[in-house]
């Protein structure tokens, strides 16, 4: 959106430039302004303003740099691209990122963060970043972070439904390979279920052969399910903080 508005703001300029040279030569459109200050005025002001015109359209078509995130995607999964990929956020990672980016109270990332992969945070996912669950009753992260994820890196806010069938899948795949579902009880069972872990596992199980990258930091749950799934020719993958320097 930026990149955008300079350059439109470049071409404005340039229009304007134009029209002043034209102007001083021709008197095409009667400004008075330019009859006052001479031709060879004229003349200067309308190659600055289209010099700086072009100086500004130049800085908001150029290539951006690429992101770190973009940098360690390209390391752990290369071939993943924005064509053919997802990214699907977990809470854990918001908060790691939060506390690595905060500046003055507020996450600050680098413009377009994450590219141009489609980033994604599931509506389970956004209400364990809300919930007061803590002794202090304060949220997983502030309420500002989601609203700038969603408006400045361009994070969509996705409503997301889980089939019975797949829960079932990814709840088995939970109690066979990973320690926690091994041991786990009838409490713990029901709020893997409810979790946004779930959520993330079944989107990606629906994504099928598309490359879904989930950001997070529980290897010992979502990376260990994430390895069956490849086995079965799902291909999802976790990077989480271990993956930044």
């Amino acid at each position: 959106m930026k990149k955008r508005f300079v350059k439109i703001l470049g071409i404005l300029l340039i229009v304007i430039g134009i029209v002043v040279l034209l102007d001083t030569f021709t008197g095409i459109t009667g400004l008075v302004v330019l009859e006052d200050i001479g031709r060879t005025a004229g003349s200067v002001i309308g190659i600055v303003f289209v010099l700086v015109g072009v100086l500004v359209f130049m800085s908001g078509a150029a290539p951006r740099g690429i992101s770190e995130l973009e940098t360690v995607l390209g390391q752990v999964v290369p071939s993943a691209t924005p064509k053919n990929s997802v990214i699907l956020l977990d809470a854990d990672f918001v908060k790691w990122m939060n506390e690595r980016y905060e500046r003055g109270g507020r996450m600050e990332l680098n413009d377009n963060y994450f590219g141009d992969f489609d980033t994604e945070l599931n509506d389970a996912v956004a209400k364990e970043l809300s919930s007061r669950r803590n002794f202090k009753r304060q949220p997983l992260v502030p309420d500002n972070v989601v609203r700038y994820l969603e408006s400045h890196q361009h994070v969509k806010l996705e409503p997301y439904e889980l089939v019975s069938e797949t829960e079932e899948h990814i709840f088995s795949l939970w109690k066979a390979h990973t320690n926690q579902g091994r041991k786990a009880d009838a409490q713990a069972e029901e709020k893997f279920r409810e979790s946004g872990d779930m959520q993330l596992l079944g989107q990606a199980y629906e994504n099928g052969e598309e490359h879904t990258i989930i950001l997070s930091n529980n290897y010992s749950e979502i990376g260990k399910i994430a390895e069956q799934m490849r086995k079965d020719n799902i291909n999802v993958y976790v990077v989480g903080k271990n993956n930044f320097r």
